[in-house]
Formats: C-alpha cells, sequence, structure tokens
C-alpha cells in the first residue's frame, strides 16, 4: 500500500512541473519505517473520532481502549497510544492483549526496559498470545538493550511459534553475529531464504520486501560474497541501463511539463492563427 505515496509524489512531480521531486521517491522509501500504511491512515481517520468518544463516554470500555490504542500504533504515534491504555481500569493489567499493547508502546517509545514487564506477564498468562508477538517485541526491546543472549533466547522462542516471519529470523542473524556466531547467522539465513521460497505463493503480499530483506541481510550481515557479487552486478546493470535511457528519458519528460509553444495564452483564451480585425460596411 505504500505505492500510493509514490504514485501521489510522482503526480505532484508532474502537476508543479518540477522534475527534480522525483528524488523525493528516495525520501519517502527511506522513510517507510516512520510513515504510517496509507490504509491505516485512512482507517484512523474514519474510526479515530468514534473511539474517542466510546472511551471518553466509557472509560471501562477495554474493547475501545485496546482498537484506540491499536490505531495509534498503526500511525506510529506510540505515545498517544501510551497514554490510552495507561488510562485503562485495573482489571485490564491481566488481559494478555493489554499487556502487549502497552509493551510494544513502551519499546516504541525507546522506553525498553520497562517494556519489558508487561510483555513477559502476557507471554506468562499465554504463551502463543498472537502467535507470539509478545516474545518479538521483547527480543526487539532486549536487542536495542544490547542484553543479546536474551534477545536471541526470546528470538527463537518467537520463531518457535511463527517459523514463517522470516523478518524475525534476520533479526535473530543480527543477533548471533553480535555473539560472535557467524555460523549460526549463515544458517539462520539460510532458513528465511528457504522459507520464503516455500511460502511465497502462499503469501504474496509483501514477498518482494521480505526477499529484499533476507538479500540485504546476507551482504549486511554475514557479508555473503555470492549476495554481494549480485548485487555489485545488478547495480551495474542499472547504471548501464540508466545512461543509455536517461537522456530519452529526460527529454520526454520536459516535452511533457513544457508549455506548446504552438499554443500561447491570448486574452485569457488561446491564439490559433492570426487576429484578423473585423470590418463594417455602413
Amino acid at each position: 500500500m505504500y505505492g500510493a505515496y509514490y504514485l501521489m509524489w510522482m503526480l505532484l512531480a508532474f502537476g508543479l512541473q518540477q522534475p527534480a521531486l522525483l528524488a523525493g521517491l528516495l525520501a519517502v522509501f527511506l522513510l517507510r519505517k516512520y510513515i504510517p500504511d496509507p490504509r491505516s491512515l485512512w482507517r484512523a481517520l474514519s474510526r479515530a473520532g468514534s473511539l474517542k468518544r466510546q472511551v471518553a463516554v466509557n472509560p471501562a470500555d477495554i474493547t475501545a481502549r485496546r482498537d484506540l490504542a491499536l490505531l495509534y500504533l498503526d500511525l506510529r504515534r506510540p505515545g498517544a497510544a501510551l497514554k490510552v491504555l495507561e488510562a485503562a481500569p485495573e482489571r485490564s493489567e491481566e488481559q494478555p492483549e493489554l499487556l502487549y499493547l502497552r509493551g510494544l508502546a513502551l519499546h516504541r517509545t525507546g522506553k525498553h526496559e520497562e517494556a519489558l514487564s508487561p510483555l513477559v506477564r502476557s507471554v506468562e498468562l499465554k504463551p502463543t498470545h498472537r502467535y507470539g508477538l509478545p516474545y518479538l517485541a521483547a527480543a526487539d526491546a532486549l536487542a536495542d538493550l544490547g542484553r543479546n543472549e536474551e534477545a536471541l533466547d526470546a528470538y527463537e522462542r518467537y520463531t518457535d511459534i511463527n517459523s514463517s516471519d522470516e523478518e524475525a529470523v534476520v533479526r535473530l542473524a543480527r543477533v548471533h553475529m553480535r555473539l560472535g556466531d557467524p555460523e549460526s547467522a549463515r544458517n539462520a539465513l539460510a532458513e528465511a531464504r528457504d522459507t520464503w521460497a516455500q511460502t511465497r505463493g502462499a503469501r504474496r503480499k509483501g514477498a518482494l520486501k521480505r526477499w529484499f530483506t533476507i538479500q540485504w541481510a546476507r551482504i549486511a550481515v554475514i557479508h555473503d560474497p555470492t549476495a554481494i557479487a549480485v548485487a555489485v552486478v545488478a547495480v551495474a546493470l542499472l547504471a548501464v541501463g540508466g545512461r543509455m535511457v536517461g537522456p530519452t528519458l529526460n527529454k520526454t519528460v520536459r516535452q511533457m511539463m513544457s508549455p506548446d509553444p504552438a499554443r500561447t495564452p491570448y486574452d485569457g483564451g488561446y491564439d490559433d492563427g492570426p487576429v484578423v480585425p473585423a470590418t463594417y460596411e455602413d
């Protein structure tokens, strides 16, 4: 769904007749982590007001509070989600979902140590909650704290429950490298690549993104010679193709954006030919 951002940026560049704005596509790509998914944004605009009113009228409505917190997390606003969750009734402290959301919000606001307690309590109450996502959030928090051995244990617990999450396996490989175990890191990435190949037909959505994540980890994490060679060849081919196609594409874009010299504004309209003065007979 992030393709909608790319499309809107391209339309803006063409609408303002500023080809240089196309460079903003790179900024959109790099900032995907901080920009909400367009679907999440649309859902937020349509539901936020209603959920806020429900929580205001009935503060004990845990379902509305949960949905509002999820909405804020989707919008990359963990601080707002945390405020909603912290105002929940005391009985919500024994609900795995709200504990997980609170821990996730704390982690995303940079409070990694504080995030661990609700996440651990969530898996104590229900180890398989959300297919182990509390373990994943706890592993991410531990990795950010530099507690790599504990992070490794949490990642392994999560992948034991959800072995089809290639991105989690990539994070597991990063922790293996930090612990000085490149062989285990290579095995983890090989497993992620095999999982991607086996499940790409059933999980087409996001398949290309997951593939790039694995390939980049092979380059940046384990420095795999084959992956590096393939990347160098791909970049070289793109560079050659750009030099061949670039001038023609640039000329085409300029022609599309420049006004037609054969049609110039004249008195609020367009001059399609010479102006012939009117003549009158007596």
